[in-house]
């Protein structure tokens, strides 16, 4: 499996956009929500280069991600709790979208309900970029918030980080 990889600044400006990602050194047929094809594989960099340029680029920031534990996964990596920002778990943002503050909502169905933008409408797959900006939006409507209480965990007394 491989997945292309994009890492956006807080003013959705691109500063990182790899080929398709090379996962365990097998080129293999296409993922059904990345929307890479056999030739998008063409100029595909390693996995383990892609992963040390991404974890150089985040390391010792703050990184937002929608359901971020699955780019982690993929990464092979482990970002301190303290510096991740998942906007799938801030209670804050569902409540804002009238849905469950427990649930954990797409993010497609999360920016269609916040900002009544349709995302991953096309055929191809999710566009990485467009589901990166998406999430940086959605992140920014919690800060203006002034939010204090960002994820589920933060909502137990015994968990609480500073």
């Amino acid at each position: 499996t491989r997945s292309s990889m994009e890492v956006i600044n807080q003013n959705q400006l691109l500063f990182f956009l790899n080929s398709p990602l090379i996962y365990g050194g097998h080129r293999t047929e296409g993922v059904r929500w990345s929307g890479i094809r056999r030739q998008d594989l063409l100029h595909a960099i390693p996995f383990d280069q892609a992963q040390k340029e991404i974890v150089k680029i985040i390391t010792g920031k703050v990184v937002v991600g929608h359901a971020i534990h699955n780019d982690f996964k993929v990464l092979k990596y482990f970002h301190p709790a303290c510096q991740t920002r998942d906007t799938a778990q801030i209670p804050l943002l569902n409540q804002k979208a009238g849905l469950p503050v427990n649930e954990m909502v797409s993010l497609k169905r999360l920016t269609k309900a916040i900002f009544k933008k349709d995302i991953q409408t096309g055929k191809g797959g999710h566009s990485s970029v467009e589901d990166a900006k998406a999430t940086m939006e959605l992140f920014k409507v919690v800060e203006s918030m002034g939010a204090k209480t960002l994820s589920l965990s933060a909502l137990n007394p015994l968990n609480q980080e500073t």
